[in-house]
């Protein structure tokens, strides 16, 4: 029995981003759009609309028509569903169009979904997750709590921030899942910020 090791190349990365595409059971593609990725080490961090300079980039490189191909490929080897390509753009301007494959659902198009869906509310989506420190089982009640009573729960309009699952919050340690919701990159920053605090007065029992 003979063991492979495989080493990927250290990447000077300028911005991490992944393209979506959907496979129907006919063999069709769609190509759903692309997303920056936001990394905390090697560690998936979060998903946003990806800006025009990188559309752009992306487009220069021929990454739609190697979506298509890959596509094509996947659907030859008997695969339809919804694909997440991670990619990278480099430092010195060259792309890494295929860093990894996820033949499933993603975070990317849950943001990209979450996107489509709020077109008329003046508002993007950010999608984010971090690992969070808990006390105990009542974290996730306090920190809505905390989000409501600083006016910081999204409404439905205007800028604010959306907790999307709450079943990873496990004491000792868990994941936190939510979305930024704003329209200037000035506002994420801000509610960035304001989710700090209050994460760290929720860990603390009321």
């Amino acid at each position: 029995h003979e063991e492979e090791l495989l080493v990927q190349p250290l990447f000077h990365v300028a911005q991490s981003f992944s393209g979506h595409l959907l496979i129907d059971r006919a063999g069709g593609l769609t190509l759903l759009g692309l997303q920056a990725t936001a990394n905390n080490g090697f560690s998936f961090a979060g998903s946003a609309t990806a800006p025009v300079w990188l559309e752009r980039a992306a487009g220069r490189a021929g990454y739609p028509e190697l979506l298509v191909a890959l596509g094509k490929i996947l659907f030859a080897a008997g695969y339809h569903g919804q694909v997440c390509v991670d990619s990278l753009l480099l430092e010195d301007g060259r792309t890494v169009p295929v860093l990894e494959i996820n033949a499933r659902s993603s975070m990317g198009l849950l943001n990209l979904k979450l996107a489509e869906s709020l077109a008329d509310r003046g508002v993007r989506p950010c999608l984010r997750v971090r690992q969070v420190g808990l006390d105990d089982g009542g974290f996730t009640a306090r920190l809505l709590g905390a989000l409501r009573n600083a006016r910081l729960l999204w409404p439905g309009h205007g800028a604010g921030i959306m907790p999307l699952a709450s079943g990873t919050l496990v004491p000792p340690r868990g994941r936190l899942f939510y979305a930024l919701l704003a329209a200037e990159d000035a506002e994420f920053e801000a509610l960035e910020s304001s989710l700090d605090d209050l994460l760290a007065a929720a860990r603390r029992p009321m």
